[in-house]
C-alpha cells in the first residue's frame, strides 16, 4: 500500500512539474512524509499510535495529518460556538 502511494505521488509530482514548466525537487524523505500524510487522510486515522511505522518520515507525515485535523476540528468547534452566541 505504501509503495503504491509513493508511486502515485512521484507520478503526480512529475506530471505537475512538467505542466508548470518547473522542476519540482522532493527527496525520498519528502515523498515518504507526503505518503504518511495521505495514508492517514485516506484511512481517517485519529490516533497517533496508528502512525507507528518503520520509516520515521512516513510516521512524521501521519502525525502531521493528525495535527492538521485536530487544528481543523478545533476551529470548527470554535466557529460553531461563535455562531451560538
Amino acid at each position: 500500500m505504501i509503495k503504491m502511494i509513493l508511486s502515485l505521488l512521484i507520478a503526480s509530482l512529475v506530471f505537475l512539474g512538467s505542466r508548470a514548466g518547473a522542476q519540482m525537487v522532493c527527496d525520498e524523505q519528502c515523498l515518504s512524509q507526503e505518503a504518511g500524510y495521505q495514508w492517514a487522510r485516506l484511512n481517517n486515522i485519529t490516533e497517533a499510535k496508528k502512525c507507528l511505522d518503520q520509516d520515521p518520515a512516513f510516521a512524521s507525515g501521519c502525525r502531521a495529518y493528525l495535527e492538521a485535523k485536530n487544528n481543523e476540528d478545533h476551529g470548527q468547534v470554535l466557529g460553531n460556538e461563535a455562531r451560538l452566541d
